[in-house]
């Protein structure tokens, strides 16, 4: 629980969300679905919750923005890398713990 002293309530919310997310590694996830996990579905989504939640996974989980070509269209998602995959790893070792 030390870790997330300086998290927010948000960062939580993502981290979560993340943690439970199938096949990340292959699909990645697209930022305004994090964002909805954060700030609930009906969010109308500003500038402002993109910057805070790229924030919360570029710096606390550690994931990168790529570009993924599905069909005829690119889309940007991110995807975990190592670090990610190690903080997940950890986060639910510590669940199966209680």
């Amino acid at each position: 629980q030390d870790r997330h002293l300086e998290w927010s309530d948000y960062d939580e919310k993502v981290f979560d969300w993340v943690c439970d997310v199938k096949n990340i590694e292959e699909e990645g996830i697209a930022l305004h679905d994090a964002i909805r996990a954060a700030y609930g579905q009906s969010i109308h989504i500003t500038g402002l919750e993109e910057k805070r939640v790229s924030s919360t996974l570029r710096g606390l989980l550690k994931m990168e923005s790529k570009n993924k070509r599905g069909g005829d269209n690119v889309r940007k998602r991110w995807f975990p890398t190592a670090k990610t995959m190690e903080i997940i790893s950890k986060n639910k070792t510590e669940q199966d713990e209680f």
